[in-house]
């Protein structure tokens, strides 16, 4: 997140994937909300299990989206985000 760490004003949200090469996108959106609390971070997944969902939510994860995903439900996840 090192853009993150230098202008976290500059982000509205945040949107991961669960699978990245160093770090889990969980892990990633705890530390962004560290750095930007309040920040709405959404996390896609192709494998939502009980333990994935459990683990975003208990990192700040806002709403969880299951791959694959498409545009349309894209800018509905994140219209609802926002008006939340």
């Amino acid at each position: 997140p090192a853009a993150l760490e230098t202008e976290p004003a500059r982000f509205d949200a945040m949107l991961t994937d669960q699978r990245l090469p160093r770090l889990q996108g969980s892990e990633l959106a705890r530390r962004a909300l560290t750095l930007r609390p309040g920040l709405p971070v959404l996390l896609m997944s192709g494998n939502l299990s009980e333990r994935v969902e459990s683990e975003a939510r208990a990192c700040g994860v806002r709403a969880l989206l299951h791959k694959p995903l498409g545009s349309r439900e894209l800018a509905e996840r994140l219209a609802e985000t926002f008006r939340a």
